[in-house]
């Protein structure tokens, strides 16, 4: 329940390694459809007052990388 959507920015935690990490993403574009909260995803950006600032957020659909 963390993700917040705000026009074409959002704020969402994101678990790694047993800790959470808050995000700030502020692309030029939405976040994915296929990003929604328990979504993998890979996230680019830089760490600044313990907030990763983000400009690129990949969703990872598991439903593409299960066996069929």
């Amino acid at each position: 329940g963390s993700l917040v959507r705000e026009g074409k920015a959002a704020r969402f935690d994101l678990e790694l390694d047993n800790r959470t990490i808050p995000v700030y993403f502020t692309g030029e574009t939405l976040l994915p459809d296929a990003f929604k909260e328990g979504a993998r995803a890979r996230v680019d950006g830089k760490w600044k007052n313990g907030v990763l600032e983000s400009n690129h957020v990949e969703a990872k659909c598991a439903s593409k990388y299960e066996a069929g």
